[in-house]
């Protein structure tokens, strides 16, 4: 007797001798799952019949490779989703059914469907949402098989705001010299309803008379950071607004006179005269001390002197910038 056994199939032995029953015996083996045709042929008549092989659970595992993302790059609104498949094989790479497949992901990401069973091919999916922007690493376990993708979830730009907290000023307090060299800087972060920084949205800074801004209109990078720099010629404070879409925040910039250009031109030192030289009625002096942009300085010492009957010094520190005394008679 003959037996053959469709190809993916092997049959052992090929040809077998009844025996006094008029029995013949013979094994088939695969190491793909399927069903499979044996025929038996004697004397050029023969028959068919189909056999089956199944997958081996015992060595279910999720192979290199067999992880794959499918819909990515969702908005971080924790409604939108990503996906991941499955697949799960045996140690021949036959697809396996019926099996539990685990996932979990990192970075805050929720997985909607923790646990899932294979189908007919093996195959198993869920999606994901999340919150937060940026890569999570996607785990899918069976057993003690386990394989990792990375999918990725992005800002949500349709609802990119500024909020006051998020507009920071720094190098506050400097000199106002009107030079972009002392310039205070203004730093914009745009972020998401839930704090995602948003990239590659229009900010329009602008600020309060008295000073300039040299960037009108910044673009935020990848963290969603946009600066511009103020400089005024004018010590005081200004108020610096930053504005994205139909959000604003506004912050105050402070400038201060420079102390190392302290000086009193000809048209801040009055002299009072006419006064009865009786030792007792005064002239006044008035001195007024600015920089060279003409803000007052406080807190500097100013000495007058007097000619004729001996010299007379007096130093005294003004406020505001100003200093009034009598004048020596």
């Amino acid at each position: 007797m003959t037996f053959n056994v469709a190809e993916g199939a092997t049959i052992t032995p090929h040809e077998v001798q009844t025996g006094a029953d008029g029995n013949a015996g013979a094994t088939v083996t695969s190491l793909k799952a399927g069903t499979y045709a044996v025929t038996a042929e004697v004397n050029g008549k023969g028959t068919s019949k189909n056999t089956t092989f199944v997958a081996d659970k015992d060595s279910a595992g999720i192979a290199d490779g067999d992880l794959a993302v499918g819909d990515n790059n969702a908005v971080a609104d924790g409604k939108s989703t990503d996906s991941v498949t499955a697949k799960v094989t045996d140690a021949n790479g036959n697809p396996v059914s019926g099996v539990e497949v685990s996932f979990l992901a990192g970075n805050d990401a929720t997985v909607v469907t923790e646990t899932v069973t294979t189908g007919a091919d093996g195959m198993a999916a869920t999606t994901l949402t999340s919150m937060t922007a940026g890569t999570s690493t996607v785990t899918a376990k069976v057993g003690d098989s386990e394989q990792k993708v990375d999918v990725n979830f992005v800002a949500d730009s349709d609802t990119a705001a500024i909020t006051d907290e998020n507009l920071v000023i720094g190098h506050d307090n400097t000199v106002a010299s009107g030079k972009v060299t002392d310039g205070v800087t203004a730093t914009a972060t745009v972020t998401d309803e839930n704090g995602n920084p948003v990239a590659d949205q229009e900010v329009i800074f602008t600020v309060t008379e008295g000073a300039n801004i040299t960037t009108v209109k910044g673009t935020t990078g990848a963290k969603g950071k946009a600066a511009a720099v103020v400089t005024s010629a004018k010590a005081g404070a200004y108020t610096v607004t930053a504005k994205v879409n139909d959000s604003e925040a506004k912050k105050d910039a402070h400038f201060v006179a420079d102390s190392d250009t302290a000086e009193i031109t000809d048209g801040n030192l009055s002299v009072g005269t006419g006064a009865t030289a009786n030792g007792k009625d005064i002239n006044a002096i008035t001195a007024k001390v600015t920089d060279a942009n003409g803000n007052p300085l406080a807190n500097q010492t100013v000495t007058f002197n007097v000619a004729e009957r001996g010299n007379h010094h007096h130093h005294m520190r003004c406020k505001q910038g100003r200093m009034v005394m009598p004048a020596p008679q």
